[in-house]
């Protein structure tokens, strides 16, 4: 599970992003902890978790089915 949940997860990738298009981007701090760090990363290229909850726990909805 990602260590950034709901919002700041968000917020965190949002920013990861801007520091690899340009690292100038964002504040000096930051740039030191992206240098050594990457999201968690599935075959898809996609985040591996959503909202803070791993993709691999997620339960189908029972409502759906009867």
């Amino acid at each position: 599970m990602s260590v950034f949940q709901g919002v700041n997860e968000g917020y965190v990738l949002e920013l990861y992003e801007r520091y690899q298009k340009q690292p100038d981007s964002v504040d000096p701090r930051t740039r030191a902890f992206f240098a050594s760090w990457s999201p968690e990363v599935v075959e898809n290229g996609y985040s591996a978790t959503a909202h803070g909850v791993s993709l691999d726990t997620v339960e189908p909805d029972d409502a759906r089915n009867p």
